[in-house]
C-alpha cells in the first residue's frame, strides 16, 4: 500500500529518526540498553531514547499506523513477529508486505474501522500467521491517534500474546466436551452439597437443565425421600474422602432412576477439602436386565423341577382316570353322572398339562392348530359354574364370530383359567368376572404401545373383575416367577408368568389394567388366523379417515412411558402439538402454566401421586370449561361413573387406535363430522 504521508504520520517519523538506534540491525537475543535519565530543578527529563528504550522492553507487542495503515512505529516485540531486521525494513510497508493476503485484508478492515470511526477496538482475539512464523492468538487492542485538532492521523496498537491461553481455554472446552459426551452423570459440588457443575447426561438423567441445577442443593431438586441417602453419602465423603452406593432418585417428572454412585473428595493446594467429585452411572435398566435374567434362571429351574415330577403326577392322575369308569357304573343319577363326566374331563386336562409342562422343561412346543376361542371360553362358563362360589357371576361377551386363531388348544384354556382363578381369589365377597372377545385391528400406534407386536388383525380376549384389584407398588411384580400377594400354601406366583409366557409364544402380549376398590382387567392379544381375503376384508373395514388438527396444543398425561410415546407420536403425526405429564401433579403444573393454549386434555385414570379422577377435579378449579378426555384400560360402567363424577367430557377404553384417539378428540374440540358418537359418560344422577 503507498500514499503521501499525513502530518501527524510526518511526526511521527522524525520522532523514530531522533532515536539513535533507529536504523541499527534488532538483535532478537539482545536486551536494549537503559539509558540514563536526568533530573533538572526537580523535573524528571526522558528523552526519545528513553521512550523507545522503554517500548523495545515491553513483551508485548506496540505498533503504530498512519492514515494510510502504513507502519511508522514498531517495538522490539513487533519486529521480531513480522520478522523485520530493523525499524527501517517495515517504515512506509502495509501489513499486505508480512502476512498472507487473507488475513492482512482483515488486520487492514479493522484499522479502517478504528480510524474512521473513532471508537477503539478492545481487547480483540485474533488469530495470526506471519509469513515466516508460527501460528499464534494475539488479544490486540486498537485505539486512534489524534493531532492537536482532534483529527485521526493514525492509530496505536498493543498486542499480547495468549497463545498458551488460548490453548490451555480450548483444552478445557475439549475435555468439557468429552464430559459432555459421557453417558454418566458427573457433578461437582461444594462441601454443602450444592452444585456447581452438571454434565449433559446429569440434565437427563435428573430431568432438570443446568440452570435448574447450578446452585442448588440434592435436596432443593429432589423430594424428601430420597434426601437421607444423600446426607449419608455427604456425611461418608467428607469424613472418609470418598463414598461409593447404590441410590433411588425421583427426577423431576416422577420417573424413579437407580444409580450407582461414586463420590471423591477434592481437596485444594494445602490439603483441605475444597469440593466433591460425584459420578453417576443410570443402572436402571441393568436392574431390569438382572432381574429378567433371574427371572429366566428360576424358569430354568422350574422347567428342570418340572422334568423330575412329570412322572409322579402323571401316577398319580392314572388311578384317577381309571377310577372314573367304574364309578360310571356304581352311579346311577344323572347328577352323578355329570359330575363324573366333569371330572374326568378336568382329570384329562390336567394329564396334558403335566406333558405340557414336561415339554416346556425340555424346550419343545405343543402342537398347534386353528382355534375358535368361544368353544375354550364355554368350557371355562362351565368350570367356573361348577366350582367357584355362587357368590361369584360369570359373563361371556362381545363378537357373536370371533376371529379364530393358531395355537394350543390346552394352553389357551390354561391361560384363561389362571386368569379367572386369580379373579375369584381377588373377589372374598363375590362379586362378576366378564370375559369378553373382540375383534381387534391393531394399528402402528396400538402396535408401538406393546413392545414385540405387529400392526394387523388381533383377537382380543379380556378377563375382568369387580375385585379388590392390584397395588400400584406391586403390580410391576405381577409377571414375575414365584412372585405372590396370596397368603403362604394359597399361591405358588407361577400362574401368571407361565400365563404371559404361552401368550408371547403365540405371538401376543398381555396387558393388565388394575384400580384399587375398582377391579383388575387382563386383556390378551393373540394374531388373528385369517385367509389373505378375509385380512384384505378386515383392513378395508378398519382403514378410516383420520381427522387432522390444527396445531391445537393438547396435553397428555400417562404414566406409562410406552403409551404416552405412542399417543404423542400419533398426535404429533396429525397435527397437534403436545405436552406431556407422567403424574397429575405434574400435569396441574404445567396445565397452570398453558391454560390459554391448552385446547384439551386426555389423561389416564390410574396414575401415581394424582389420578385421573383427582386431575380432573383440579383442573376444573382452574377452568371450569376445560375439555378433559379419560382413558382407562378397566371398561365397563364403573370406570364410566368414575370419569362422569370427575368431569371427563369423553373416556376411552385402553388401548386405543390412532383412529379411535383422533376422532374423539376431533369430536371433544367440536369439528368432528356427524357419525357414531364415542364413549360419552352419563352425568351423575341420569
Amino acid at each position: 500500500m503507498s500514499g503521501k504521508p499525513t502530518r501527524g504520520s510526518d511526526a511521527l517519523k522524525a520522532s523514530e529518526e531522533q532515536a539513535p538506534h533507529a536504523a541499527e540491525p534488532v538483535d532478537p537475543q539482545a536486551q536494549p540498553a537503559i539509558p540514563q535519565v536526568s533530573v533538572a530543578g526537580g523535573t524528571l527529563a526522558i528523552d526519545s531514547a528513553l521512550l523507545r528504550a522503554l517500548i523495545d522492553t515491553v513483551p508485548d507487542q506496540i505498533f503504530v499506523r498512519d492514515r494510510a495503515d502504513r507502519h511508522v512505529l514498531n517495538n522490539h516485540a513487533q519486529l521480531k513477529l513480522l520478522g523485520a531486521r530493523c525499524l527501517e525494513d517495515t517504515i512506509g510497508k502495509t501489513d499486505f508486505d508480512f502476512y498472507p493476503p487473507e488475513m492482512a485484508g482483515i488486520f487492514h478492515e479493522d484499522d479502517e474501522r478504528v480510524m474512521s470511526t473513532g471508537f477503539a477496538l478492545v481487547d480483540h482475539e485474533e488469530l495470526i500467521q506471519p509469513k515466516n512464523g508460527r501460528v499464534l492468538w494475539l488479544s490486540t487492542t486498537k485505539v486512534p491517534l489524534r493531532d492537536n485538532d482532534g483529527n485521526i492521523v493514525g492509530l496505536l496498537g498493543i498486542a499480547r500474546d495468549i497463545t498458551e491461553r488460548r490453548q490451555a481455554s480450548e483444552k478445557v472446552q475439549q475435555q468439557a466436551a468429552i464430559i459432555d459426551q459421557a453417558h454418566d452423570a458427573i457433578l461437582l459440588l461444594d462441601l454443602e452439597s450444592r452444585i456447581t457443575y452438571v454434565n449433559a447426561a446429569s440434565e437427563k438423567m435428573l430431568g432438570r437443565t443446568a440452570a435448574e441445577l447450578i446452585g442448588k442443593t440434592f435436596f432443593e431438586v429432589t423430594p424428601p425421600t430420597d434426601h437421607e441417602q444423600y446426607r449419608a453419602a455427604l456425611r461418608d465423603t467428607i469424613t472418609k474422602g470418598s463414598w461409593k452406593g447404590e441410590v433411588l432418585i425421583h427426577s423431576k417428572d416422577g420417573r424413579e432412576v437407580s444409580m450407582d454412585v461414586r463420590r471423591s473428595l477434592i481437596r485444594d493446594a494445602n490439603g483441605a477439602p475444597a469440593a466433591i467429585l460425584s459420578i453417576n452411572s443410570d443402572i436402571t435398566e441393568a436392574k431390569k436386565a438382572a432381574a429378567l435374567a433371574l427371572r429366566n434362571q428360576r424358569l430354568e429351574s422350574l422347567g428342570t423341577l418340572a422334568g423330575g415330577i412329570a412322572h409322579d403326577l402323571n401316577n398319580v392322575l392314572a388311578p384317577i382316570l381309571m377310577s372314573i369308569a367304574l364309578l360310571r357304573l356304581k352311579v346311577p343319577d344323572a347328577g352323578g353322572q355329570r359330575l363324573l363326566g366333569l371330572l374326568e374331563q378336568n382329570a384329562e386336562r390336567g394329564a396334558q398339562l403335566v406333558r405340557q409342562v414336561l415339554a416346556f422343561g425340555r424346550g419343545v412346543e405343543g402342537e398347534k392348530t386353528l382355534i375358535q376361542v368361544s368353544h375354550i371360553a364355554r368350557e371355562i362358563e362351565q368350570i367356573v359354574k361348577d366350582t367357584f362360589p355362587k357368590t361369584v357371576t360369570f359373563e361371556i361377551c362381545g363378537e357373536k364370530s370371533p376371529w379364530p386363531v393358531t395355537g394350543d388348544a390346552t394352553q389357551i384354556h390354561q391361560v384363561l383359567l389362571n386368569l379367572c382363578v386369580n379373579s375369584r381369589d381377588a373377589m372374598a365377597n363375590g362379586g362378576k368376572i366378564t370375559l369378553k372377545l373382540e375383534n381387534r385391528l391393531l394399528d402402528e400406534t396400538l402396535a408401538s404401545m406393546n413392545a414385540g407386536s405387529k400392526p394387523g388383525p388381533y383377537l382380543a380376549i379380556s378377563v375382568s373383575d369387580t375385585g379388590s384389584g392390584i397395588p400400584a407398588k406391586v403390580r410391576d411384580r405381577i409377571f414375575e416367577p414365584f412372585f405372590t400377594t396370596k397368603d403362604l400354601g394359597k399361591g405358588t406366583g407361577l400362574g401368571l408368568s407361565t400365563s404371559l409366557g404361552i401368550v408371547q409364544n403365540h405371538g401376543g402380549f398381555m396387558n393388565v389394567a388394575s384400580e384399587l376398590g375398582v377391579g383388575t382387567t387382563f386383556t390378551i392379544y393373540l394374531p388373528a388366523s385369517m385367509d389373505k381375503e378375509a385380512k384384505e376384508t378386515a383392513a378395508a373395514a378398519g382403514a378410516k379417515k383420520l381427522i387432522m388438527g390444527n396445531n391445537e396444543l393438547l396435553l397428555v398425561v400417562d404414566d406409562e412411558e410406552p403409551i404416552l410415546d405412542a399417543a404423542t407420536s400419533t398426535l404429533q403425526r396429525f397435527g397437534y402439538r403436545v405436552l406431556v405429564a407422567s403424574n397429575g401433579a405434574t400435569a396441574v403444573s404445567l396445565y397452570a402454566l398453558n391454560r390459554t393454549s391448552i385446547a384439551a386434555v386426555l389423561t389416564d385414570m390410574a396414575m401415581p401421586i394424582m389420578d385421573g379422577p383427582a386431575l380432573a377435579i383440579a383442573l376444573r378449579s382452574i377452568n371450569p370449561n376445560v375439555v378433559i378426555i379419560g382413558s382407562s384400560g378397566l371398561g365397563g360402567v364403573s370406570s364410566l361413573t368414575r370419569s362422569s363424577n370427575a368431569g371427563f367430557t369423553y373416556f376411552i377404553p385402553k388401548p386405543y387406535s390412532a383412529e379411535t384417539l383422533l376422532s374423539v378428540i376431533a369430536r371433544a374440540l367440536g369439528k368432528a363430522p356427524a357419525g357414531k358418537e364415542p364413549r360419552k359418560p352419563a352425568r351423575r344422577g341420569a
